[in-house]
């Protein structure tokens, strides 16, 4: 079997290359993407939220060549690996990496002075692989990822080159990053002066001309991926106008964006409103610019606001550019998009508007934002999302109309492309940060990776991502977690500007500006190039011989193939070119290579580039000689004069946080006496990045390994399943003497279940009811500890109040009955609840109070402690009350009911529309078995008259299969309430639910499997009973969901699509398309 697992890799292309040699092949692994890289996040549907049941659904990647492995509740990705350099080596961009930009502040987070010269404007941080207990709630106490993470993410501080500065660059906002990884930004005039005691280096930059210099004012910027050396890359024209403050230059470049289908570049300008096209070198912007609104009166400074133009984006022929307008309702922000012709140049007549944003209601608290226009536009790789980033602007020297931006006002829409209608509608809102003023993007947003997974979050600028004080930074929220209504988020990950920003402050508003990501190219590319195995020369002289895997994703037939030296200017650093064998047209026989097809070529090299990083040109073309594609690729060719690792284990050992502990051993052949050389011995081996290794440097057994002889080496990874790929070098005693290759490990999922930490629950949110003896407002909380280890425990437990930017009263201790006890002994595995009384005396109509409970089961142990919070409704609210005696547990694959009680206390009758879910998504909620399908999301209307108490029987029912599941989730209610055009929602109530770990799922996908003879087919198994319906649905998106064309082997479908149940594994067959990059499917069951 070739080697598909031990795999060098490009910084551009990431394909894979054995490391075999002569006759010895080695197979590592299954080279599966694994899903428990993904950390089983929440799943919640965007649309058709009742639809979705989590412990019934599964993915695969559609890669169809390849033998899918057999799993069971899990999702199948197509998943990039976070690859290695930084923090902070070179290539310095990498899929995954955000580029940031901002206006260089005056002081630092201590207050000290900050010159100009040591002031950065651009940043690049490493949020490749978030960690997931950074996923937190926001609050005083959020976690913020500065510091080094368990799972292994480094610091992350922001990664400055010396000349990235606010002299050198001045300030900047668009940012943009090619193909190969290169970064441009531009110049960005639209920043204040002067926030509430703050001040920042308002100025552009030297590099491009000068402090107030026109032609600094239109600079495009590029950033060289390997040095971060920045040049200019090209200049838009520019008109001196006051920009406020008495800082008369030009207002600067809007935003810029990347065209990969003709390998040129988009600018929108805030000087007059044009978009303009840049070639790929550089240089001045080629043609005629396109005006697309009212021509441009040549005024100096920003056209009228109707006809300003800010964020841009280009996806696959297509131009898609924000309008400003105002912003507010009946002036709502535009997107337009305008075609290319077959040069790359715009097509004016074919501009047209696809998209209103959501308007912000007038009068609306925004801390006077007068434009809120879209300066952000991020399009995902299969076009059918968009992300629109907003960035509010005020006058902050009304009336001479200084308008620049500030921290308020701005929210992210996610949109979504409707087949149905053939049109862009948006389904998602988020309000950023701490969310005072609608919204607190800074005007940046892009996709994202978690778990090695492209698109799974969702990055944006924004201020006071944690509370009122701050930090500013960046804020990264899954897509799943994406609001329906406008919204802001509880749970995020966090990122400051600076490391020594806290959720405290310093409060620098107006600080932000641009974020991009790098994706990974291989998304978008014609053809998939796989070097599936590298052998070593036999002898002395010969070649190396190359297999190369192709899949063609050109959507034409291939018939011919040509393999060229790459030209120098597209060579990464360091690499080399050179002519291959075969040199001339190679002929596919038959048909050729069908779209979505694969083809296996043998390709040789002179010895002569051993030890090499190799890159290539492959030409495809069609019957008639016309080409389809052509593509870079580049691998590492082994050094055959030093090693060979020629046999792996792996074993592994859950840990309690959630990280598995890999046991990894190499069985390495020492070659440096290869070509009759002396060779060296191996008496050191080291990891590199050492992240995640217990050791990096180990010791080989024996030691040292001669040349010639063969020795194992052993190493301790603590991570998650998935591709690990690391440089493994080996050294001589003296450590003089050294060589290394690049391999890649496939750690597998780990059987077993650690011992869980004990875990405390507190209903989340609860309001103050009359006592019932009359005796004033008082509320009931639930405090439930669980017992997750093997022996009884007792526990101490106290209850106080905390301190909390959203709730500033603090109740004293005599506000709980009781304050503090024993609970126990709790047996193993079990839970306990008690009620907690609370005095709401303290708070004022509309205020409410944070507090939190700890229990310790000895002084010298950390304390289990879990928060929670009370409010005094408004005079005449609804209020939302229901069973305090304890929380309602719900087993697996089983239903529980609760009681909700919903009470009028107004004089007037009331229409209220209600939303009940749960926090962690997998709970179904309806109102009765009647209810044919329980939804994540259940809305009710009621009709309440004065001083009426309506009770609701919620039938609530587990969607996972038990797999990893927390111990509680919470089940909360939202009121609705509809304005004009905009929906917002104010959470009233939020109680604990028990997810017990007793129960067993009775249907669901159990397995599935990629089958690629004699046309490609997914297997589902699915687990039934015997006599229920079964319907299989499948999605690409986990938004739109459509019947799965399932046909049921030994069986039959019934008339209407779906197939009965026999009370055991039933296979379903779906067709596979080789072109989507992931599937999805559910399957529902019908009594």
């Amino acid at each position: 079997m070739r080697n598909s697992s031990i795999f060098t890799k490009s910084g551009e292309n990431k394909r894979h290359a054995g490391l075999s040699r002569i006759k010895n092949r080695l197979f590592m692994g299954q080279g599966v993407g694994n899903p428990a890289l993904w950390g089983d996040p929440p799943i919640r549907t965007l649309h058709e939220p009742n639809q979705f049941m989590k412990n019934a659904s599964q993915s695969a990647g559609s890669s169809c060549p390849k033998i899918i492995v057999t799993m069971a509740t899990a999702l199948l990705f197509l998943v990039t690996a976070a690859s290695g350099a930084p923090p902070w080596g070179t290539p310095q961009m990498q899929p995954g990496i955000a580029i940031v930009t901002c206006i260089g502040p005056k002081k630092d987070a201590f207050g000290n002075p900050l010159p100009a010269n040591v002031a950065y404007s651009l940043g690049l941080m490493d949020i490749r692989n978030p960690n997931l207990l950074n996923y937190g709630m926001r609050g005083s106490s959020a976690p913020l990822w500065t510091a080094v993470t368990s799972n292994g993410t480094p610091n992350l501080e922001c990664h400055h080159e010396p000349s990235w500065t606010a002299e050198n660059l001045g300030m900047l906002f668009g940012t943009e990053i090619d193909s190969d990884g290169d970064m441009y930004v531009a110049a960005g005039g639209l920043y204040p002066n002067q926030a509430p005691s703050y001040e920042f280096h308002r100025q552009y930059g030297v590099l491009g001309g000068g402090a107030t210099d026109l032609a600094a004012a239109g600079t495009i910027y590029k950033i060289d991926r390997n040095t971060g050396v920045a040049s200019v890359f090209s200049v838009l024209p520019q008109q001196a106008v006051d920009l406020g403050d008495g800082f008369i230059s030009g207002p600067g470049v809007g935003n810029i964006a990347y065209d990969s289908d003709f390998d040129q570049f988009f600018a929108t300008s805030m000087e007059d409103g044009m978009i303009y096209r840049i070639p790929a070198g550089g240089g001045p912007p080629s043609g005629t610019p396109f005006d697309p609104l009212t021509p441009d009166s040549g005024d100096p400074g920003m056209p009228p606001v109707n006809d300003r133009l800010w964020g841009i984006s280009v996806h696959n022929k297509q131009v898609y550019y924000a309008v400003w307008n105002t912003g507010y309702a009946g002036d709502e922000g535009k997107i337009r998009r305008v075609d290319l012709d077959a040069t790359g140049a715009i097509i004016p007549s074919t501009d047209t508007e696809i998209l209103t944003v959501p308007g912000e209601t007038p009068g609306a608290p925004n801390w006077s934002a007068i434009h809120i226009p879209v300066a952000d536009i991020e399009i995902s790789a299969d076009g059918q999302r968009m992300i629109l980033a907003q960035r509010g602007q005020r006058d902050w020297q009304p009336p001479s109309g200084f308008i620049a931006s500030a921290n308020h006002a701005g929210r992210v829409f996610l949109a979504q492309w409707d087949t149905a209608v053939s049109s862009w509608g948006v389904t998602n809102t988020l309000q950023s940060g701490n969310s005072w003023g609608q919204g607190e993007t800074y005007g940046g947003a892009d996709f994202g990776m978690e778990g090695g997974v492209q698109e799974e979050l969702i990055w944006c600028s924004s201020a006071d991502t944690a509370t009122d004080q701050g930090p500013h930074g960046l804020q990264g929220v899954r897509v799943t977690d994406f609001p329906l209504v406008s919204a802001i988020v509880d749970y995020s990950y966090r990122v400051p500007y600076d490391p020594d920003y806290t959720t405290s402050g310093p409060d620098y508003k107006g600080v932000g500006g641009d974020i991009d990501i790098m994706q990974d190219p291989q998304d978008v590319r014609c053809v998939e190039i796989e070097v599936r195995d590298i052998e070593c020369p036999e002898e002395e002289g010969a070649p190396f011989s190359i297999d190369v895997t192709l899949t063609n994703l050109s959507g034409q037939a291939v018939k011919y193939l040509w393999f060229t030296p790459c030209p120098a200017d597209e060579l990464p650093g360091g690499a080399i070119t050179g002519t291959p064998n075969p040199d001339d047209i190679i002929e596919i026989p038959g048909a050729g290579i069908p779209d979505g097809g694969t083809y296996t070529q043998n390709i040789t090299l002179p010895t002569s580039t051993s030890g090499e990083k190799f890159c290539l040109r492959l030409t495809m073309l069609d019957s008639t000689g016309e080409e389809c594609c052509t593509e870079k690729f580049c691998f590492d060719l082994p050094n055959c004069d030093c090693l060979e690792v020629i046999d792996q284990s792996v074993t592994c050992e859950p840990q309690p946080n959630g990280l598995i502990k890999y046991t990894i051993e190499l069985a390495v052949l020492n070659l440096t006496n290869f070509n009759g050389s002396a060779g060296f011995d191996f008496a050191h081996a080291t990891f590199l990045p050492p992240s995640g290794f217990v050791d990096a440097s180990v010791e080989p057994s024996p030691n040292p390994i001669p040349p010639g002889g063969i020795g194992t080496v052993e190493a301790c990874y603590i991570g998650l399943p998935g591709s690990l790929c690391v440089s493994f070098a080996v050294h001589d005693s003296d450590l003089v003497e050294c060589c290394s290759q690049e391999i890649c490990i496939e750690l597998p999922e780990c059987g077993g279940e650690p011992e869980l930490p004990d875990a405390c629950k507190l209903d989340d949110l609860i309001p103050c009811r009359p006592n019932a003896d009359g005796g004033g407002l008082v509320a009931t909380t639930s405090y439930t500890i669980c017992n997750n280890s093997s022996v009884p425990r007792t526990y101490t437990w106290s209850a106080a109040s905390i301190p909390d930017p959203a709730c500033p009263v603090t109740l004293p201790p005599s506000a709980f009955s009781p304050a503090s006890g024993t609970i126990g002994p709790v047996p193993p595995g079990g839970c306990v609840t008690i009620p907690i009384q609370i005095n709401c005396e303290g708070l004022e109509p509309g205020f409410c109070a944070a507090y939190q409970v700890c229990a310790v089961i000895a002084p010298d142990l950390d304390p289990i402690c879990c928060r929670g919070k009370v409010f005094a409704p408004e005079e005449g609210a609804v209020v939302i009350g229901g069973d305090p005696s304890e929380p309602v547990a719900v087993p697996v694959g089983g239903s529980a009911t609760t009681e909700l009680l919903l009470e009028n206390t107004s004089n007037e009758l009331v229409i209220a529309d209600f939303v009940i879910s749960d926090t962690a998504g997998i709970l179904g909620v309806r109102e009765s078995l009647a209810d044919t399908v329980a939804g994540n999301v259940y809305r009710i209307s009621v009709s309440l008259d004065p001083g009426e108490v309506y009770p609701v029987d919620v039938l609530l029912t587990r969607f996972d299969d038990g797999t990893n599941s927390p111990d509680f989730t919470s089940l909360q209610i939202h009121r609705l309430y509809r304005g004009d055009r905009v929906i917002s929602s104010e959470r009233l109530f939020s109680v604990s639910v028990r997810l017990s770990r007793q129960g067993e799922v009775p249907f669901g996908i159990r397995r599935i499997a990629l089958l690629t003879q004699p046309e490609p087919l997914l297997e589902l198994t699915i687990a039934t009973r015997l006599g229920r319906t079964y319907r299989v649905r499948e999605s690409t998106d986990l938004i739109t969901w459509v019947d799965a064309a399932c046909s049921v082997l030994d069986g039959v479908i019934n008339r209407d699509g779906t197939f009965t149940g026999t009370g055991g594994e039933v296979i379903c067959g779906v067709p596979c398309e080789v072109t989507d990059p992931r599937r999805f499917f559910m399957v529902i069951e019908n009594p």
